[in-house]
């Protein structure tokens, strides 16, 4: 069972790495980002649907509300801002990746002197993009 939040958890991140770069792209519409700032201040708000004081009810409405949120908001983006975002996600994603196993220099060239990502960051985008395309 813990394996599958942390996964469900994993998931939860990849997928608000990819809120955000859709909201910073210009063709994502006005109200989609209205929403997403919503749902930001909701989880960063000390103010909650259900006080945090009363145990365990008050924590589990975060853990609710904001995945719930985000997997919402993922439903309404437009299918090219999301395959987009997405990708552009998978990218930063392995770059984060490589830089903390000391493979890739902050200039962006790994340290064989090549210029890229690696084949798994490669395919992780292929898998994204496939993923992505076929929830519509």
């Amino acid at each position: 069972m813990f394996m599958r939040l942390r996964r469900w958890a994993r998931l939860i991140k990849r997928d608000v790495l990819t809120l955000w770069f859709a909201c910073r792209d210009p063709r994502t519409p006005w109200w989609f980002k209205l929403l997403a700032f919503g749902i930001v201040a909701y989880a960063l708000s000390p103010i909650d649907l259900i006080p945090d004081f009363i145990p365990i009810i008050g924590l589990l409405d975060d853990a609710i509300i904001v995945p719930l949120g985000v997997i919402i908001l993922l439903r309404l983006l437009p299918r090219e801002i999301r395959i987009s975002s997405a990708e552009r996600a998978e990218v930063q994603r392995a770059r984060q990746e490589n830089r903390q196993l000391g493979r890739i220099r902050p200039d962006g060239t790994d340290l064989a002197g090549g210029g890229g990502l690696s084949c798994e960051a490669i395919r992780n985008v292929r898998r994204a993009h496939a993923h992505y395309a076929a929830s519509d």
